[in-house]
């Protein structure tokens, strides 16, 4: 599954909102953990988003235990 913002909509609060989203829908379905792994153009500012979700960096890839 793919999560894609705009980029006339990026910078603000869409994908941080989108990730939340997609997290809450996860747990509803027993989810344990999710994973989230951002292109590559985007690495760098999904650092700081991660970090917001409280995500563990391992590898290309963002964790979270739920």
């Amino acid at each position: 599954m793919d999560l894609y913002v705009l980029p006339s909509k990026r910078g603000g609060m869409a994908a941080i909102q989108m990730m939340k989203k997609f997290i809450e829908w996860a747990k509803g379905k027993g989810a344990k953990e999710v994973y989230f792994e951002p292109s590559r153009g985007v690495k760098n500012n999904f650092d700081a988003m991660a970090k917001r979700l409280d995500m563990e960096n391992i590898s290309t890839v963002y964790r979270k235990k739920l």
